[in-house]
């Protein structure tokens, strides 16, 4: 089984869309069995991502190939933690998607802690967009994150991307419930130095599709001298509970 953690459906406000056929066309032919989706930067996006999710929701609830995270902005306060809740409550969502650039606020704001301490609350894992060298998404801020909230994994999406890599590491080094999300990672080099300096056990496999090439991912982890059931597939179920 290959298991995706990182997928967008809906349409971004730059304009790239990805519909639930589009993906579930790229999992038939790459052998993708189940894949985590979540919100675009939606052009409608409801009260914090309140349509959106539930979007995510309906597609869930049709195609069992698919896991629901929802989509939140931390800087809507009390409704963002009240969204999540709403979200795996109500929804039956497995996850929290953060986005710090895009809605313009740090992993380690105090009103970011406060929704992954809801997540923690309520034993769902958190996916963090992070690139250094972007705004808000600088990993170590990730790591203060981790910090507050010890009790939830937290995934480091793209591991910071190029100018990032040492720092994601370093991160998931410091704090065990920090996690190393591979998609956009070109070099296999990378997901080796990662994997011997934190463990197999806690990089999962993402594509980042539609921005990101799942066909070309999966020949990156597969390239790379590591235990690959582990990236692919145990990790992830660990996680999600699957």
């Amino acid at each position: 089984m290959v298991i995706d953690v990182h997928n967008h459906l809906g349409e971004d406000v730059d304009g790239t869309v990805q519909t639930v056929e589009m993906l579930l066309a790229k999992m038939r032919v790459n052998g993708i069995d189940r894949a985590v989706v979540f919100p675009f930067n939606d052009v409608d996006p409801g009260v914090c991502f309140s349509k959106a999710n539930d979007r995510i929701a309906q597609a869930c609830s049709e195609h069992e190939e698919l896991i629901g995270f929802c989509r939140v902005d931390p800087n809507c306060e009390e409704a963002a933690v009240e969204e999540v809740e709403r979200c795996v409550r109500e929804l039956g969502l497995r996850g929290v998607k953060l986005h710090p650039r895009s809605q313009s606020f740090y992993p380690d704001d105090p009103e970011a802690v406060r929704v992954v301490e809801k997540a923690a609350d309520l034993s769902v894992p958190v996916i963090v967009h992070t690139a250094r060298g972007e705004p808000f998404s600088d990993p170590v801020r990730v790591g203060r994150l981790a910090e507050e909230v010890p009790d939830t994994p937290i995934i480091m999406a793209h591991m910071g991307k190029e100018q990032g890599y040492d720092a994601a590491i370093r991160v998931a080094e410091e704090h065990e419930n920090a996690y190393l999300e591979v998609s956009l990672v070109k070099d296999p080099e990378v997901i080796e130095r990662a994997a011997e300096r934190v463990g197999e056990e806690r990089i999962l496999f993402g594509s980042d599709s539609p921005y990101g090439s799942p066909a070309a991912q999966l020949e990156v982890v597969r390239a790379a001298d590591v235990d690959h059931d582990l990236i692919l597939e145990e990790n992830a179920k660990r996680i999600l509970g699957l």
